[in-house]
């Protein structure tokens, strides 16, 4: 692995990071604001402020599984 390869794959994952950051703070901001964002996980619907926080906290994990899940992928088809 070429070490420009390892820099593109680590600038891949923070733009997905970073994404899901201000996505999560937007969606926090609008929760608080008095916009109703359910989410529903598993059986349990959580409204109001857990909402907002598992929104704040939740996007920017989510995003971040997805940018490596990409990296992988991206790299698998590099060596083909």
């Amino acid at each position: 692995m070429s070490k420009n390869s390892s820099k593109s794959k680590v600038r891949t994952i923070k733009m997905f990071g970073i994404v899901g950051l201000v996505i999560g703070v937007v969606l926090f901001i609008l929760s608080v604001v008095g916009v109703n964002i359910p989410v529903v996980i598993n059986t349990t619907s959580y409204e109001g402020m857990s909402s907002a926080l598992i929104l704040l906290f939740g996007f920017p994990i989510v995003l971040l599984i997805i940018g490596s899940i990409v990296t992988i992928f991206t790299k698998s088809s590099s060596y083909r």
